[in-house]
């Protein structure tokens, strides 16, 4: 007589496995750090990044899923930034540039939607669009 019974038997250890704001914060850190020395009469994206990283890390408007969201998407941006005449990376970046302009909108964060008013442009420009 054949067993038909289905047994499952789960293993492992899930504690810790949320990432921390250190964890994310350094993990944007280390992205923006990667980015090359701006081209002369280019804007200095990796300035405009940790700038925007500051404001992230210090705007009191963003509740804490917002600001974990907003460096991801600050993560995204900084990883297309590699490579950015690339067409898969420009999607990457007009995505991430949206939804942290969404982020600041619904948080009523001014710092950060001044910032982004004029770094958009920028950053945009680097990307060609």
């Amino acid at each position: 007589m054949n067993d038909h019974s289905n047994n499952l038997n789960i293993t492992g250890n899930i504690t810790n496995s949320t990432v921390s704001f250190g964890d994310i914060n350094a993990q944007v850190t280390n992205q923006i750090n990667q980015l090359p020395a701006a081209a002369p009469q280019q804007p200095d994206l990796k300035a405009l990044l940790s700038q925007l990283q500051a404001l992230i890390q210090s705007d009191s408007q963003l509740t804490d899923a917002s600001r974990a969201y907003a460096l991801e998407q600050l993560q995204a941006l900084a990883t297309a930034a590699q490579n950015p005449q690339d067409s898969a990376m420009k999607k990457i970046a007009k995505q991430s540039m949206t939804l942290l302009n969404n982020i600041s909108s619904v948080a009523g964060s001014i710092q950060m939607g001044l910032f982004i008013k004029q770094a958009w442009p920028l950053i945009a420009g680097i990307f060609g669009l």
